[in-house]
Formats: structure tokens, sequence, C-alpha cells
């Protein structure tokens, strides 16, 4: 358990620990996977960040076990059309989601590589991004949405302070924006008519398992969640490839909304088949160096 240097173990609140936890500053290893909640304090992140050491918030690492329950509601949500129909019975239906664990797998994973992959590529742009995060949380702010001292972000002038110093945000910062913009997105894009444009449906059916896409597409489309799995897939899509204050500054910089901002992103991804491309990068992991 890890707490910052500069918290005691009655602001970290977790006495039943307080006898195994050191600071962040002990701490020998490059890289933490946190697989619990909570077991090291955000605090301590960020201070395991800045002094050179790599991590994410433990929503981040333990997003995969979130994403794997959300796709395995939703299915079974359309196969109970299915079931109700009377064109799939609960053996079949049990037989189906048994086959299909690997590609639901493979689909979570995908899903949640691009996430970390998003803030390995915001930590790696560093201080050239810092400016439009900075406006990003203001303009969160504005609307009422976040509270920075709750999320142990920066104020204004503490953010001042880390740029002159030449200190980007950590990793653990900006999963922290990286969750906001896609709940921030998530509520624009759903409240709009973004998700009934037909264009979108092979994002729907993509979020689906290919054996289930083609068997059950109609169950799919009468989905009573279809307009939020749409909404799903295209944010996590576009904050993933552009990083948490991507939509922020492209409303800045042309005062559009911000549906208008994920039309052009789906316009200029479908239109350069940016998906393929993004697959032969992505197929070089562990081929080339990471940083090339």
């Amino acid at each position: 358990y890890l707490q910052a240097s500069t918290e005691t173990n009655a602001e970290v609140g977790d006495r039943a620990n307080d006898a195994i936890r050191i600071t962040a500053l002990d701490v020998r290893a490059k890289v933490i996977g946190e697989g619990a909640n909570l077991g090291v304090t955000q605090r301590a992140r960020i201070e395991f960040g800045m002094n050179g050491g790599r991590c994410n918030s433990d929503a981040i690492d333990n997003s995969g076990g979130v994403n794997c329950s959300d796709v395995e509601v939703n299915i079974k949500i359309a196969l109970a059309s299915a079931m109700l129909k009377g064109s799939l019975t609960r053996p079949a239906r049990n037989k189906l989601l048994a086959e299909m664990t690997e590609e639901v797998g493979s689909l979570v994973l995908s899903n949640n590589y691009q996430q970390t992959l998003a803030l390995s590529i915001a930590r790696k742009r560093g201080l050239a991004d810092i400016a439009h995060q900075s406006r990003f949380m203001t303009a969160l702010e504005a609307r009422g949405l976040l509270d920075r001292a709750v999320e142990t972000l920066p104020s204004p002038a503490a953010l001042a302070e880390r740029e002159a110093r030449g200190e980007p945000l950590t990793r653990a910062e900006l999963g922290v924006l990286l969750a906001y913009a896609k709940i921030v997105l998530f509520s624009d894009i759903v409240a709009s008519d973004v998700p009934d444009d037909a264009h979108f449906d092979r994002d729907l059916m993509g979020y689906f398992p290919d054996r289930m896409a083609k068997k059950y597409a109609a169950e799919i489309h009468g989905h009573r969640l279809r307009r939020e799995i749409i909404t799903r897939v295209v944010a996590n899509d576009l904050v993933n490839r552009g990083g948490p204050s991507f939509v922020n500054r492209l409303q800045e910089a042309t005062g559009r909304t911000a549906a208008d901002v994920v039309r052009t992103f789906a316009v200029v991804r479908d239109g350069f088949a940016l998906p393929a491309l993004y697959r032969e990068i992505d197929a070089l992991d562990n081929q080339i160096d990471g940083q090339v």
C-alpha cells in the first residue's frame, strides 16, 4: 500500500493497512500495476509519476473487468429478445455465450489497449498539451462538472508552476482527465441526434462479437440501449485516439458543438480508412521500439 510522502495515515483513512503502507518515494520499481482498488492513493500515484515511475490509476488498470461486464449484459439483453420470440432456447443461448468468450475477451482487451495507449501518447506529448488540458479543466469547472480538489488535479496556479518547472501531467492525472472526457462526451452525444445516424450502424455492430452480429442483427438493432451503445463506442474511439482535451480543443477552435466534432471525426476516420491503418501500426507493438 502506498501513500504520498506528504500524507499521514489518518489522511489516507485505511487503518487496517497502516502497518504495511510505505510512501511513493520508497518504491524502487519503475512500474506499478494496481490490481486492487485504492491500494495506492492518488497523491502517491502522482508523486511516483513525478519521480520517474509509471503507473495508472486503479480505475484504468481494472477497467477491463468493468468493460467485460458491460458487454456481457448488453449481449444478454439482445439475446433475451430472441428468446422471447422463440428463435433461441436458453440452453442454446448458454452454449453461444460460452462459444463467444474468446471474442468478447479480444474486444475488451482491444478497447483497453487503446485507452492505455492514449495515456502513453498524452504523457509523451507532455508540455505540448498542457495548455489545452488546462483549458479543458476550466471548461469542465464552468459547467459544474469538475472539482479539482476532489480529483487531486492541480489548480491553474499549480499547473502554471508545473509548466514552468517542465513537469507535465502524470499518467494518474491524465487518467482522470481521460475519464472525464469520456463521461462528458457520452452525455453530450446521447442527448443529440448523433446516435440516430445510420452511419454509426457499423459502430453498433462492431461492439458485439461477429458471430452474434451476423445471426442476431435484428435483435441488436432493436436493442433498448442501442443509442447508448453507439455513443459509448464512438466516445471511446474518439477520446482514445484524440486524447483527453481533443474535443474541447476543436470546440474552442471552431465554435461548434460536441455533436459536430463527433460527426467530423467519423467522416475523417472512415473516409480515410483509419481503423485499418491503426491495425497496421498496432501490429508493430513489440516488433519495433515503442517510442518509435
